[in-house]
């Protein structure tokens, strides 16, 4: 894997199901790759800046990305992308996570999907963070909040019946 180069946590998941199976990143692009077969690979093409994390949902149907804003575009907004990882096509674009009055530049940092795959969680690094969870059948945000930067995204159990997430009596 010439050129990988893991500047950032997370950045080689393991398929679940196909344990000779990887995905990572490099720059632009992300990989899937064998562990065994050096020259059985895919990459799938679509980021315009830096990928700065990476999500494999838990049944290994969906890739999460994320990406800087833009260096060119001082109002530029960072993205996710949402990939499916049979065919190795982008099924969504996500620009949520820009609190629309940073002239920073910034990046999604985390992203995480939940155990059933029916949400994914990201937020990114500015000062005033924002955590966004998008409803994957749709791609539309299910929630949105600002947060103070976050170290980590992770989900706690969900009730497959009810897609609720259960949480601590304290949050209810």
């Amino acid at each position: 894997m010439i050129g990988f180069a893991a500047s950032h946590e997370a950045s080689l998941h393991f398929h679940p199901t196909q344990p000779d199976t990887f995905v990572c990143y490099t720059g632009c692009l992300i990989l899937v790759g064998s562990v065994s077969d050096p020259h059985q690979q895919s990459f799938l093409r679509g980021h315009d800046e830096e990928i700065t994390c990476l999500a494999l949902s838990p049944s290994g149907n969906l890739i999460a990305s994320g990406q800087a804003s833009r260096s060119r575009s001082p109002h530029s907004e960072p993205c996710v992308l949402v990939w499916d990882f049979a065919s190795r096509q982008m099924i969504y674009r996500l620009y949520d996570l820009h609190d629309g009055t940073s002239h920073a530049r910034n990046s999604v940092m985390r992203l995480a999907f939940s155990p059933d795959d029916h949400f994914l969680a990201g937020s990114d690094n500015a000062p005033s963070a924002k955590l966004c969870v998008w409803d994957m059948p749709s791609g539309s945000v299910a929630a949105a909040q600002k947060q103070k930067t976050l170290s980590f995204v992770t989900w706690g159990p969900v009730a497959a019946s009810e897609r609720k997430v259960s949480r601590h009596n304290k949050y209810r």
